[in-house]
């Protein structure tokens, strides 16, 4: 009723939070002829040039085409798994046949209070599979209150930052696909409410917040929320196969236009920061803290924490994009095994064959072109030849090849991640079909007894290998069975080669034409801090970029511009090469001043200093016409919105999306008041794998 009578006309609550913002707010509220004079530039379709081809009218122009055959396109990858940050690491460790497990000595353990009858139990294996940093979250990035970040489940968080990290990686913005289908799926170990004890639900305030923030339920709507995504988006959970469902259903968005885009992601972290566990004879974990898929020596599973996120779209549409694509998704099918089984923790032959099967059907290829099979995998006597058994039977009816297909399985490297697990074999695979070689599974030394690989299509894949050239894509072929039944089963493809590979320059590694400067190079941040750390990161980046290729240098300019959120710390250089650009950042990144560096907030006076909005974007137009790229740097580093498609043709282009290092989150740790750290525990570890 005050702001009513205080603007002379009715005003409701109704009408307040049809606004989510202050912003939102003071432009409903004015009259029309008092549109503000520019536009933040948080987006790449924030500017001061109209667009004719907004995002919302690209979606509807793409939802009305056909899609030719179903197929999915990986264009962005996020991932923390044991021993790799990202999946450039993730990549580097694979091919190089490193374990990621951590092996404690005695006197680590007694530093970590571990019990001393424990440490000498001649069946404690004292192994950890974990990732770094879990305690860490950027609540400031997000606008989560502090008091929120401490209570939200660690599995939450690493998945949103892992979302906006994947989005990145694909060079979009949320603005760019806001029609975002979010699938998530998260182990419920770790939720706040557990952690307080909270049995019975919601108490006081906090454990009200903490069960809320707690639920499943809450988990990819959280996503959809914090990136202002649009698509459907609930939780997903069918134990080990978890993040495969959550593939599949995004393929059926996808395949049906109900969506542009879809994230799909899982996370699983261990109840506590568990060292090791004690063997036992009969159950399902390695006697020495290895997995030895196939091997015969193979007794069990380890654990391993990890999160994970792709971003999918449209094959037809990523590659109309100009979109990085990874590998593209042909078929995905899921069953459950039903009674037909020995028991309710047994696998089935006949219902992994029966959903191999169908992804074939769906994915129109033949097993024979297929090369790599990345396998469930989880290295126990009976389920290994259950599997290999399931996948001759399913693959036999349409071929009678033998020892042509490679198999391995990711769990030898970074142990079973439970609702993660599907994720992880399906990143291995689409790297491998990215980067054209196959990496070793590890652990292997004799087959299997029960395993007859000279009658079966596979071979272990016991070194690291080029892909062998057959005349067609590169193909792969992935699993993941769950507790209580519920089998994946995915093929992919190598992506078109002209838009997939490894971000190439010419064969000899020199650059060419395109890669010429001058290119404007933009990076922001959200504090002067971690806009330095992002600079060292893309430093480090191009020096170590695939063992001495070199990114297009347009390419790259171009993903920065159109492929991020511009933040209010900002700097831009002028770069004339990859070596000159690689050189700024450093001295950057050491200094913390640049030419062409500042912060947002002036941009408006800018705007008015130059004549009005029309009259600026007349100027600005003039000088992206011209190349005054040092003009350019000068008004975007202090907020004037700048339309980056201007610098560069429209499609077909030579400029295309890359795969580059992202935001780098402050590691800022959040833990609920009086609840403690998790400690090194034993108890319960076990509980850790349901699937």
């Amino acid at each position: 009723e005050r702001i009513g009578a205080e603007l002379g006309r009715p005003f409701t609550v109704t009408e307040l939070f049809r606004q989510p913002t202050v912003a939102a707010l003071v432009q409903a509220l004015s009259p029309p002829d008092s549109a503000p004079n520019s536009a933040p530039d948080n987006s790449p379709n924030s500017s001061l040039h109209s667009s004719p081809h907004s995002p919302q009218a690209a979606a509807r122009e793409r939802a009305n085409r056909p899609v030719a055959d179903g197929a999915l396109a990986i264009v962005g990858i996020s991932c923390r798994f044991p021993g790799a940050p990202d999946h450039r690491a993730f990549w580097s460790n694979l091919r190089h046949g490193r374990d990621s497990a951590k092996r404690y000595s005695a006197e680590e353990l007694r530093a970590a209070g571990v019990p001393e009858a424990v440490i000498g139990n001649a069946n404690y294996v004292p192994v950890q599979r974990g990732i770094e940093g879990k305690e860490y979250f950027d609540a400031g990035f997000f606008n989560i209150a502090p008091r929120n970040a401490a209570l939200l489940d660690p599995q939450f968080r690493l998945l949103l930052e892992g979302s906006w990290a994947a989005l990145e990686d694909a060079g979009l913005t949320p603005a760019a696909i806001p029609d975002t289908a979010v699938f998530m799926a998260a182990g419920g170990s770790l939720s706040r409410a557990s952690l307080q004890g909270d049995e019975a639900g919601p108490g006081n305030s906090d454990d009200y917040v903490a069960w809320l923030l707690g639920q499943q339920g809450t988990l990819a709507t959280l996503i959809s929320y914090h990136l202002g995504l649009t698509g459907q988006s609930f939780s997903v959970h069918a134990n080990c196969s978890s993040s495969l469902v959550g593939l599949q259903l995004a393929a059926m968005a996808l395949r049906g236009g109900d969506v542009n885009a879809a994230l799909v992601g899982a996370c699983s972290l261990f109840p506590a920061d568990a060292i090791g566990y004690i063997f036992e004879p009969g159950l399902n974990f390695s006697s020495d803290g290895r997995c030895k898929t196939f091997d015969g020596k193979a007794d069990g599973m380890v654990a391993g924490e990890g999160a994970a996120v792709v971003l999918l779209k449209r094959a037809e549409d990523a590659i109309a994009d100009g979109d990085n694509i990874y590998a593209l998704i042909k078929g995905i099918a899921l069953n459950n095994d039903g009674a037909d089984k020995a028991g309710f923790y047994a696998p089935s032959g006949r219902g992994q064959a029966e959903v191999i099967g169908k992804a074939l059907a769906q994915a129109g290829i033949d097993p024979a072109s297929i090369g790599l099979m990345e396998a469930h995998g989880t290295g126990t006597r009976l389920g290994d030849p259950i599997e290999v058994a399931a996948l001759s039977e399913a693959w036999g009816k349409q071929t009678d090849r033998t020892g042509y297909c490679a198999i391995g399985s990711v769990k030898t490297n970074i142990g079973h991640l439970d609702t993660a697990a599907g994720l992880a074999g399906c990143i291995k695979a689409a790297l491998s079909l990215y980067h054209g070689e196959i990496p070793p599974t590890l652990h292997f030394d004799s087959p299997n007894p029960e395993i007859d690989f000279a009658a079966s299509p596979f071979y272990p894949a016991v070194k690291l290998q080029p892909w062998p050239p057959s005349g067609t894509p590169r193909r792969a072929a992935l699993s993941a069975f769950g507790i209580g039944g519920t089998n994946a089963h995915a093929v992919l493809e190598q992506a078109p080669d002209n838009i997939a590979g490894e971000q190439t320059a010419a064969p000899n590694g020199t650059t060419n034409s395109t890669q010429d400067g001058p290119q404007l190079i933009v990076l922001s941040a959200k504090s002067d801090n971690r806009l330095k750390t992002a600079a060292h990161n893309l430093a480090t980046f191009l020096a170590t970029f695939l063992e001495g290729q070199k990114p297009n240098l347009a390419d790259l300019a171009h993903t920065l511009q159109t492929g991020r959120v511009h933040m209010d710390h900002r700097i831009a250089f002028v770069a004339q090469s990859i070596e000159n650009l690689k050189t700024q950042l450093e001295e950057f990144a050491k200094a913390g001043h640049g030419q062409f560096k500042g912060q947002t907030g002036t941009g408006d006076d800018l705007v008015d200093l130059l004549g009005g909005k029309d009259e600026a974007a007349q100027l600005i137009a003039t000088w992206l016409a011209k190349g005054r790229l040092d003009q350019i740097a000068k008004i975007w580093s202090k907020g004037v919105a700048i339309n980056w498609q201007m610098l560069h043709p429209p499609r077909p282009r030579s400029t295309r999306r890359l795969s580059l290092p992202t935001y780098p989150f402050s590691p800022e740790e959040y833990w609920p008041a009086g609840v403690s750290r998790p400690a090194a525990a034993l108890d319960g570890f076990r509980l850790q794998l349901r699937g």
